[in-house]
């Protein structure tokens, strides 16, 4: 593919409305609100501060695939990419059906919601949810546990970025 085809797809699809450095629920509630007449959306959980915790299912595969985000809070690029992946996986024009009828993915944009809001890698009760994932100590990682308990995935995305600094 030249690379022509790869920036002008890659720009027909991102999603400018995250143009921020730091990205939280109240960035992607207006992305989900129009999204939830193609795909299925709702509440899995919450935070330890009551914050929301969303799950998005799209396509009717049956490999299962379940990917999250924002484990830790302050690494928002992966969320951003979820929301441009989506975008390409939506685009009728994209080629991209095949995956959408060979594969469920079920997405979990913000995980932890309370770290986003705060823009650090631990939870409301300074925990690093990616340490906790046996102990299930914190309700976030009882939520991922509890998706990964009724999905059933045959593959697991845990997503990170690594660039703090701007």
């Amino acid at each position: 593919m030249k690379l022509e085809v790869i920036k002008s797809l890659f720009l027909k699809h991102k999603e400018l409305r995250l143009s921020h450095r730091y990205i939280t629920n109240n960035h992607i509630k207006p992305l989900l609100e129009n999204l939830e007449k193609e795909i299925a959306i709702e509440v899995i959980g919450a935070s330890v501060l009551d914050e929301s915790i969303y799950g998005l299912k799209i396509g009717q595969g049956e490999k299962r695939i379940l990917m999250w985000s924002q484990m830790h809070g302050n690494e928002s690029t992966t969320t951003k990419a979820i929301f441009d992946l989506l975008n390409s996986l939506l685009d009728k024009d994209s080629n991209l059906n095949h995956i959408l009828e060979n594969c469920t993915l079920y997405i979990i944009p913000i995980l932890n919601p309370d770290g986003a809001n705060a823009y650090t890698r631990i939870n409301a009760n300074q925990v690093d949810l990616n340490r906790d994932a046996q102990n299930l100590t914190q309700p976030e990682s009882k939520v991922l546990r509890d998706v990964f308990t009724k999905f059933k995935p045959h593959f697991c995305y845990n997503l990170h970025g690594a660039a703090y600094y701007f």
